[in-house]
């Protein structure tokens, strides 16, 4: 997979603590970049929800997730810290 190409990217998210309810009640969610990403590929992000109705408890920290393009898996992560 190819990184976003801007800051900022979209997409629809997989909670672990929410994958009984996948993909009838699927999130979109908002992952911002801080800079370029390293060679890994791997690196921190804020991420928040695309709309405000969304349940804010999946975004407590330790909380895993997966981002999706379609059925197709592109990322994972892990919330580390929340505001």
């Amino acid at each position: 997979m190819l990184p976003p190409s801007g800051l900022q990217y979209s997409t629809v998210a997989r909670f672990e603590d929410d994958a009984n309810n996948w993909p009838n009640e699927a999130w979109s969610i908002v992952v911002e970049l801080s800079g370029q990403l390293p060679a890994s590929l791997e690196t921190t992000a804020n991420i928040r929800f695309l709309v405000p109705n969304a349940p804010n408890r999946l975004l407590q920290p330790g909380s895993r997730f997966e981002l999706y393009e379609g059925r197709r898996m592109v990322a994972n992560g892990q919330v580390i810290d929340s505001e």
